[in-house]
Parts: structure tokens; sequence; C-alpha cells
């Protein structure tokens, strides 16, 4: 049902659990890699010590299996990156119930010292009835593990939505997650990233030094009063950005209200 560079996911049904799984598998030639392994490792850590709703939750893991693998839950539903494409409710007041939710999933991973380092429209899912998944923490960092794992010369995640910080190759925390969610919202009102290039170093660039193309959708594409929310999620230096994700929640659950009232 899914592929990476890194990995396979299959469905599976696992008998003594009595549900349908989504099952992880590492490929055969980054198993052998020692690096990739523990980072497959860690994954599955992570999830296991994040409990919140808005979170895949891992069942099993083994390790010592060939290829390893391990078992997680299984989602029914699309990718944020569908949404944007074929969506049926697209509205202002959606998308912002969307970025709660995905700010609450981060809130609890952030408060066990956990960073995604890859949020995406294609790691962030929504179920059948409508509810956040987090998923794809491939790329996580955590304060429990080897710091060994993070090379300041490789530049780790999607390049669409990386924080200038990730790209600078500086020390990085949750406050870089705010900014590729804020990228997120902004793509969830406009249909594409703020930023393209020819190649990823313009791109790079892009991040690092160019501003946000915000003034032209104010009350167009985006509602003013989100505006004001995604330009403060991707501010290019983190100590201007929203510090928590309880002010990023507070905000959307405030602008919702606005929003609402205006109808």
């Amino acid at each position: 049902i899914g592929e990476g560079g890194m990995a396979r996911i299959y469905k599976a049904y696992h008998e003594e659990l009595d549900r349908f799984v989504a099952i992880k598998v590492i490929s055969d030639r980054m198993g052998e890699k020692r690096e990739l392994l523990e980072r497959f490792i860690r994954e599955a850590q992570a999830l296991a010590h994040l409990n919140a709703p808005q979170i895949v939750q891992v069942y099993d893991i083994d390790t010592t299996a060939t290829p390893p693998y391990f078992a997680m839950e299984y989602i029914e539903g699309i990718t944020l990156k569908d949404f944007i494409e074929y969506g049926k409710d697209r509205s202002p007041e959606r998308i912002l119930e969307i970025v709660a939710e995905v700010s609450l999933g981060l809130e609890v991973a952030s408060e066990a010292g956990i960073i995604h380092r890859d949020i995406n429209p294609k790691n962030i899912m929504l179920t059948e009835q409508g509810a956040v998944k987090i998923t794809d923490f491939g790329l996580v960092k955590s304060k429990r593990w080897d710091k060994s794992l993070t090379s300041s010369s490789v530049i780790l995640g999607t390049p669409y939505y990386l924080s200038p910080e990730l790209i600078r190759g500086d020390t990085i925390d949750h406050r870089s997650d705010i900014y590729a969610l804020g990228i997120t919202t902004y793509e969830l009102f406009v249909g594409t990233p703020p930023f393209d290039a020819d190649d990823i170093f313009q791109l790079l660039r892009l991040h690092e030094h160019a501003p946000l193309p915000l003034h032209d959708k104010r009350d167009v594409t985006i509602p003013g009063v989100v505006c004001d929310i995604i330009e403060k999620m991707t501010r290019k230096h983190p100590s201007q950005r929203y510090q928590t994700y309880r002010e990023i929640i507070e905000d959307c659950r405030s602008a919702l209200s606005k929003l609402r009232a205006t109808k």
C-alpha cells in the first residue's frame, strides 16, 4: 500500500489482535546499513512512546526477522496531499480544524522530546471519519537517543517544507516542525507550496531568505486572520515563530470563532 526509499508498507491481518494492521518492512538493501536500520528502529520506538489519537499507533516490532518490520495502526483514509487535490470540504474552517488537530498531536510529541522532521501533506492522513493521523516518523529526532543519527552535513526531509535552520545545519527543535506545518497550512489553502524553483539549491535559498507570498492571498485565497497564523508559523528565525503548539491551537480556535461569527 506504500513504498519509500527506506521501506515498504503492506496491509495485513493480525490474527491475535483480530484487526487489519499496516506492516512496515525495511528494504533488503537498507537493512544492511546500520544507521538506516537504527533509524527504522527509532521510528517504531518513537511511535511506541507517543499516546495521542492524532498519531498512528505501533503494535509490534521484530528486528530479528528478515527483513525487519514493525506493525502499526492501519488507516483507512486519504493523505492531506489527496485532500488538497480532491477533498470535498476545503473550507477555511475545516482546514483550521485539521491544523489544530495536527498541532495537538505534535504537542504530545514535543512534550516527549520528539521532533518529526518531515511534516508535509503526504505524512498526515485523514481517516474516513475525518480524524487526523500523523504518520511516517522515519526521520524522527529525540532527546532520548544518540544524536549521532543526525549529521549536519546531510539535509533530511522534504525540500518544499524544510525550515531555514534545518537547511543551515543548525541545532533544531520542535519549532522546525512548526515551520513545516506552516508551509503545509499554506498549501492547504492555496493548493501548492509557497516556494518552487528550477533546482533544489534555489528552493532551499528561498526558504532561508524569501518572504512567504501572502500579500496577494490575504482575504482572497486565505482569510486575513489565517494569514497572520501562517506568517507567524513560518518566520525565518525560530525565536520569532510560535514557541509552543498550544499557542497555535488557541489561535486556530480563535480564528475559527471569528470566521463562524461572520456567517
